[in-house]
């Protein structure tokens, strides 16, 4: 094993480039949907009702916009 701290600067960002290249997954070009990531405006018990009421993880045929659309009538019933 070779010890990073031991080498030029330019090895070891030679060696951080490697790494991330090898176990970074690309992003697909065609991405046309970001949906946007913020905190689950849900007490602990609503929650815990969401997961045992929608199933999050299943199989989409509209690549989970049906799933989000669901979860989001869930927050929005919640907080009315």
């Amino acid at each position: 094993m070779n010890n990073i701290f031991n080498r030029s600067l330019d090895e070891t960002i030679q060696s951080v480039d490697d790494y991330l290249s090898k176990n970074n997954l690309d992003e697909p070009g065609d991405i046309s949907i970001v949906l946007p990531r913020y905190p689950l405006p849900l007490t602990g018990g609503e929650e815990l009702s969401l997961h045992s009421t929608i199933e999050v993880m299943r199989e989409s045929d509209s690549y989970g916009i049906d799933i989000y659309a669901e979860v989001l009538v869930f927050v929005d019933t919640c907080n009315a």
